[in-house]
């Protein structure tokens, strides 16, 4: 089935950043409506420090927490807070990487290394890094 744009709903912006990353959403009938103050109907997440909740930001820290299984756990200052609590014995089942996006880059830092273009950035970094454990 062929998608044409009219039929997308939702754009929506990712910064998968170095050391931060967020994201933010606008839906299509919104922009429509009101093209004028279409900047007013971005959406944009605000992340919590986890910090008492006093500090909120539009972007998170690029950090990565995976289980012993390597599967997903937390993303950005939840992964730094469940990391931070751990003991020693805990953290040593558990994968944690922060400020990864480099390493999803060859040698070269030109072009991100995946042998096919449909694979997602996490599955590039687990072939790439991961596998290796």
């Amino acid at each position: 089935m062929t998608t044409s744009k009219k039929d997308y709903v939702v754009v929506v912006a990712i910064d998968f950043g170095t050391t931060y990353s967020g994201y933010a959403y606008s839906f299509r009938d919104k922009f429509l409506k009101d093209k004028k103050n279409h900047l007013a109907h971005i959406i944009v997440n605000y992340w919590n420090s986890g910090g008492g909740g006093d500090f909120l930001s539009e972007k998170t820290p690029t950090t990565l927490l995976l289980n012993k299984n390597k599967e997903f756990v937390k993303f950005g200052y939840e992964a730094e807070t469940k990391y931070g609590g751990m003991s020693e014995e805990e953290r040593k089942d558990h994968y944690y990487f922060r400020r990864f996006k480099m390493m999803l880059y060859d040698k070269e830092g030109q072009k991100l290394v995946s042998f096919d273009p449909s694979l997602t950035s996490y599955q590039v970094f687990r072939m790439k890094h991961l596998d290796k454990y």
